[in-house]
Formats: C-alpha cells, sequence, structure tokens
C-alpha cells in the first residue's frame, strides 16, 4: 500500500513506475527506461487485474514501442503519479474486488478533494535529460482543491515531455539462425559432386520400424535454418580459384579451417542484430475533475474524471548483417563452446539499415459517479457507475535499404558483434548514404494500426458484521470491447516507389495484388513481371508499359545524411513526397487488409 504522501518521495513519472517499488512487482520498460505494465508475483502483465476509483479498466495503446499488446494487459504510462493519492496491491483477492487477477490486484485511485480539506493550491516543475544531450524535456503539475462544507472540487492538469535518444544492440539472445545447406553438396566434394549422403536425404530407419524416413543431418542443434547459402559460389568476396564453383562441404571446410562441416552447419548467428538508435519526443498530458459531496460522516457521493492524452514522435534505425533469408558464405569462422559465431568474414553478405519512423497518438477517459453508506454500525452499503474509451493510431512506414553484396566482418569476441563491411565508400561505410540503396531484399512497407476500446460497468455490494465477522455481498456488470484494425498497403505503394510500376497508355497506374510487385528491385532488363496481368482485376487494362520507380535507386543518397549514431539519418518527409506516401496510406485498395 502506498498513500500520497510515500508515493510523492520518490521520482517516479507514472504509475507502473511507483509499483515496481513494492516487493514482489516487476515491471515492463520502454527502451528509454520509461515504465508501461506491471508484473506480479513473476506472472505475466495480462494474469493483473488493474482498477482505476475501483472500476475495470483498460488502455487502448500497444504496449512498448514495436509490441502488439492484444490480450488483457493494461498500459500505466499513460497516467501520471502526480493525479494519484492511493496505490495498492492485493496478492491475494478478497471478496470485494473485481475477479479477474489471478496474479493478483492493483487498485489505483486518484486524488479527490476531501483527501485534504480545505483550499490548496500545489505546483511542480522538473526537467528530465533522457538524452543526456542538453535539449531536457520538460515535466509540471497544477493542482488546485476546494471543500465548503459538505461540498468539495478539485481540478489538476499534468503534462511531459520527454527528449528521448537510445543507442543500443538491437537483437533478441534467442533469435538466431544457423545455416540451411539444404541447397550445399553436404559431404560433397569437386571431385565427387553429387555425394550419396546429403542434407535432406539421408535415409534413417525408425526404430522397430521397418519403413525408413527422410531425416536431416545439418542443424542437427534445431533452431532457424533461414540463413541460404547459394549453391554456386557467386563472384562476391569468395577467393577466385572457388568462383563458379558448386558449394559443396570441402569448399566450405578449406574457407574455415578448424572447423567440421557440422559445426558449420550449426553456426548461430544473430538473425537481424546490430546497433541501433530512436531518438525524437514521448509526449503525454493529464488532466482531472474530482466532485465530492458529504452531507453527513456517514454518507458520501463521488464523481472522479480523468483523461490521459500521448502522442509519439520517434525515429528508430538500426544498421544489421542480413543473416535471416541471407546468402551469405561463411570464411575464417571461429565458434565456442555452444557453437555461437565469435569471429567469421562473410563472403556474399551484405548489410541494411531499418529505418522507421513512429507517429503515435493515443486517448482515454474515464468517469465514474459512485456512492457509499455507512447506514448503522454494521451495515454498509457502496455503488458506482463506470464508463471508459479509449483510441488509439500508430503510422510507421519503413524504409529498408540495403548495401550491395561483399564481404561482412563480424567480430563477437567482445560479447556484442561488432559488424564492418568491405569495400563501403566514403568515410564512415555505413555513416555514408551512397552506400545504400535497393537490392539485397530492400523493401518499403506501409503500416497503420488503429484501436478503440471501451469498458462500462455498474458495481454494487453490501456488508454487515464487525471486526471479528463480517458478511459481503455484491454484483457487477462489466463490458469491455476491443476493436484493432491494420492497415497494410505497402504492395501498391512499393510498387509504384521502388518497384516497376504501371504505365497504361501513358498514365501511371496502380494495381493491387497480385498484379503488382512487392520488393525493391535494381534496375534489370525486362523488369519484374506482373502475375496474371491482363486477368481478372487487369483485365482489359490494355499494353502494359514501366513507369519506373517513383523513388529510382539513384535518388535515394540525396535523402539522407550523416549521424553522430554511426548510421545515416533520412529526412522522412521528403521521402514521404517523392513516393506520395500519403495517398497510399490514406487510399484503400486490394493490398489493404484489416
Amino acid at each position: 500500500f502506498r498513500s500520497a504522501e510515500d508515493i510523492g518521495k520518490f521520482p517516479d513519472t507514472n504509475v507502473a513506475e511507483a509499483f515496481n517499488r513494492i516487493p514482489g512487482m516487476t515491471i515492463s520498460r520502454e527502451n528509454d527506461g520509461t515504465g508501461v505494465r506491471v508484473a506480479i508475483r513473476g506472472l505475466d502483465t495480462n494474469h493483473v487485474k488493474i482498477t482505476l476509483n475501483g472500476t475495470d479498466v483498460q488502455t487502448p495503446t500497444s504496449g512498448q514501442t514495436g509490441a502488439q499488446g492484444t490480450n488483457r494487459e493494461v498500459d500505466l504510462n499513460i497516467f501520471p503519479i502526480e493525479l494519484f493519492s492511493k496505490l495498492s496491491v492485493s496478492k491475494t483477492s478478497t471478496a470485494d474486488q473485481l475477479e479477474g487477477g489471478s496474479a493478483g490486484v492493483i487498485e489505483m485511485r486518484s486524488n479527490r478533494p476531501f483527501d485534504n480539506p480545505g483550499t490548496h493550491f500545489s505546483y511542480n516543475m522538473q526537467m528530465t535529460d533522457f538524452a543526456r544531450n542538453g535539449t531536457p524535456g520538460e515535466r509540471g503539475t497544477l493542482m488546485g482543491s476546494y471543500t465548503d462544507g459538505p461540498f468539495g472540487v478539485l481540478v489538476g492538469i499534468s503534462g511531459q515531455v520527454n527528449r528521448i535518444t537510445v543507442k543500443a544492440y538491437e537483437g533478441a539472445s534467442n533469435n538466431v539462425t544457423t545455416p540451411n545447406l539444404n541447397n550445399v553438396m553436404y559431404y560433397g566434394t569437386q571431385a565427387n559432386p553429387t555425394p550419396t549422403q546429403t542434407c535432406a536425404t539421408t535415409t534413417i530407419a525408425e526404430p522397430g520400424l521397418t519403413a525408413t524416413t527422410t531425416g536431416n543431418t545439418c542443424n542437427t542443434m534445431g533452431g532457424n535454418t533461414d540463413w541460404n547459402p547459394p549453391a554456386v559460389v557467386p563472384n562476391t568476396g569468395v577467393p577466385a580459384q572457388y568462383v563458379g564453383k558448386v558449394l559443396t562441404s570441402d569448399i566450405l571446410t578449406a574457407l574455415n579451417p578448424g572447423l567440421s562441416i557440422d559445426q558449420i552447419s550449426n553456426a548461430m548467428v544473430p538473425r537481424t542484430g546490430g546497433p541501433g538508435y530512436e531518438t525524437g519526443d514521448r509526449d503525454r498530458y493529464n488532466a482531472i475533475v474530482s466532485l465530492e459531496y458529504r452531507p453527513t460522516d456517514a454518507l458520501h457521493f463521488y464523481l472522479d474524471g480523468i483523461l490521459g492524452v500521448i502522442g509519439n514522435h520517434l525515429d528508430r534505425s538500426r544498421v544489421f548483417f542480413i543473416a535471416r533469408s541471407g546468402a551469405s558464405i561463411p570464411m575464417n569462422m571461429k565458434v565456442d563452446a555452444n557453437n555461437v559465431v565469435t569471429y567469421a568474414d562473410f563472403a556474399n553478405g551484405a548489410l541494411q539499415e531499418e529505418n522507421r519512423p513512429y507517429k503515435e497518438s493515443a486517448d482515454f477517459m474515464s468517469v465514474n459517479p459512485g456512492m457509499d453508506w455507512q447506514i448503522t454500525d454494521k451495515l454498509h452499503v457502496d455503488a458506482q457507475v463506470n464508463g471508459s474509451r479509449g483510441h488509439f493510431f500508430r503510422d510507421s512506414p519503413t524504409y529498408l535499404f540495403s548495401t550491395v553484396s561483399g564481404i561482412v566482418h563480424y567480430d563477437n569476441t567482445s560479447g556484442i558483434p561488432d559488424i564492418t563491411m568491405s569495400g563501403l565508400t566514403g568515410i564512415g561505410g555505413t555513416n555514408d548514404p551512397t552506400n545504400w540503396g535497393y537490392g539485397n531484399g530492400a523493401a518499403l512497407r506501409l503500416a497503420q494500426e488503429r484501436r478503440y476500446e471501451y469498458t462500462e460497468g455498474a458495481h454494487a455490494n453490501a456488508s454487515y458484521g464487525g471486526d471479528v465477522l463480517k458478511l459481503t455481498v455484491g454484483a457487477a456488470y462489466d463490458e469491455k470491447y476491443r476493436s484493432i484494425v491494420g492497415y497494410d498497403n505497402g504492395s501498391a505503394w512499393s510498387d509504384y516507389a521502388c518497384g516497376a510500376g504501371l504505365n497504361i497508355a501513358g498514365t501511371p497506374t496502380i494495381a493491387p495484388t497480385p498484379n503488382s510487385t512487392t520488393t525493391c528491385t535494381l534496375p534489370t532488363p525486362g523488369r519484374p513481371a506482373y502475375a496474371g496481368y491482363g486477368t481478372g482485376y487487369t483485365s482489359g487494362w490494355g499494353t502494359l508499359t514501366s513507369a519506373g520507380p517513383a523513388l529510382p535507386n539513384s535518388a535515394i543518397a540525396q535523402y539522407g545524411h550523416a549521424s553522430n549514431f554511426g548510421m545515416v539519418r533520412w529526412d522522412y518527409a521528403a521521402l514521404n513526397k517523392a513516393t506520395d506516401y500519403t495517398y497510399f496510406a490514406t487510399t484503400p485498395s486490394n493490398g489493404a487488409a484489416a
């Protein structure tokens, strides 16, 4: 249990961070350290029942940046600590609490005028330098309360602007991949390029059965195998004597002295791990109104209202070695006792820079009138009704650019992989916009999400008894609703911005799937084919010609500039204008999905 006096002793910026100070409670945090969700006794956050002023509550936001939040989780970062007078945690439920918290029940009670009778005015102002770059954010609260006889009113506002900069290595420790050697002549040599044993064709006798099944002698440790070395060695960093030859196990072992083909097949690297940064503003604004009427010491009426608004404008980027869905060939590779790669030179490798500007907005409003009445010394009744509404919107396009193929140097001897690449032009390599473009899995993606939630309910309780024995009965009605709608018009946007584009009788035209391309390609003769063109939606459209990309590969570099993060920062407003992003983000097509 924490009172307003206890809460005020700590510099917590929201309710989640205050709960983290209670034994047995942990919280999940944003990548800038801001508390978001609460867990009790090690159980997941969706096992916690959270009430606001005695009523059921759910928030429309989706958790940490990039998270899903489609269960019963409640994001508490929308509630500033200054507007609350009581926070309590019950690890064992009682009869008068709303059901649903297998881990425990959290109760939040906002400020009310009779918490501190009389006339009061308070304010506080703080500055917080999340970025440590000399441009701190601001935080402040104004609150006034007044009581006169049985009447009381309290009004408060709170605002917070956080300017954040986070630099980190991104990539979960268990999110790894190993090479899929199905295309490689496993146990094969140039002298015997058609071996009797390969990854996918080894015949294994099942114990106790006469039948056989096809087993896999590669990747015996299990896990992802979406790293796909090519079947024929390309001229992208491998010594010249191997170029154009079938990639066999003797070539792989020759390129990686000291390792067996089994160790090579089980070599683990992060699928998309690499350095990244996030910078921008996280803003939150709140208001509270509370009315109370106490005609007698035994009878109490109240009305609580609370409003929260969130606005996030973030730039999140990272550079990573293309291991997932990559086609690199390891050379000079070293592994530890667990077959984790500690060093390697990856020929036919490439880097990607994933750039995602986030624009997020959310609002939440809750109102709950109620009463409680101590009718006699032993008889007490209370009742209330409640309602809340919440909205959330996220717009997060992705500009995913790649380098050309070459040798990627991977050094994991210090515990955090250091990734560089030979042959990149300019000073800084990955910090030079001329090194980034299409090919090697580059893509443009359009993703939006809208959420709408509401709760409504009515509760009544009656109790009779004293300190030794008390009987409590109650009735409750609660309804919770959530709508999550995703919008993805990325195929049409990608086709227009970086694909071949359609041109019908001289007019640039957008075709929905499947008559569109979905990846950003380098200029090649003939351009990508359009599956099913001239049938279905495109029936009768006439002769197809290529309009060419609205954002050609040669024009990409002009929209970027070097940064002090070691990677390129991009002018998203100019990129959006060049690719007509607003049109595709607001225009439905067959490429849209809800």
